[in-house]
């Protein structure tokens, strides 16, 4: 399959069960498609699909990239800085007689649910490109270009 004939196929296909093909963005040898959660289906993978189209001998050649939202991990890592510093002020505030113990159980209350956090938003991305890439060989299986 030529590129026009994969351009002419998205512009030509109306919206079908799986896919939306008006919300593809179409330049000249690149599309890119945008994915974001609804109301409806908010577990979907959100982030950007990208596919460059290059022709090559026996036809034509599609690079496919995953740009997964990392919101999440960002989130993560600033909550866990947030910690690391309030657990520093309040180990700088507390007495010394009695530090280990306080220094412990601070530890626990703090890191060990944010660390649970760091993992589950990590977890959480690596669901969504999963998720992004299944919706491309969708993409791919729909317009006949894999089978």
């Amino acid at each position: 399959m030529s590129i026009d004939d994969i351009l002419k196929s998205i512009e030509i296909n109306a919206e079908t069960n799986k896919i939306k093909y008006r919300s593809f963005k179409v330049n000249d040898r690149i599309i890119q498609v945008d994915r974001w959660p609804s109301i409806f289906n908010p577990l979907k993978g959100n982030g950007i699909i990208t596919y460059e189209l290059s022709n090559c001998n026996d036809g034509t050649t599609i690079k496919c990239t995953y740009g997964p939202v990392k919101l999440a991990i960002y989130m993560g890592l600033g909550l866990m800085i947030l910690a690391f510093i309030l657990l520093l002020r309040v180990m700088l505030s507390i007495s010394w007689e009695s530090f280990n113990k306080k220094v412990f159980t601070i530890l626990i209350i703090l890191v060990l649910p944010l660390g649970l956090m760091l993992l589950f938003s990590y977890l959480l991305l690596v669901f969504n490109t999963n998720q992004l890439e299944d919706y491309s060989k969708t993409v791919l299986k729909d317009l006949r270009i894999i089978y």
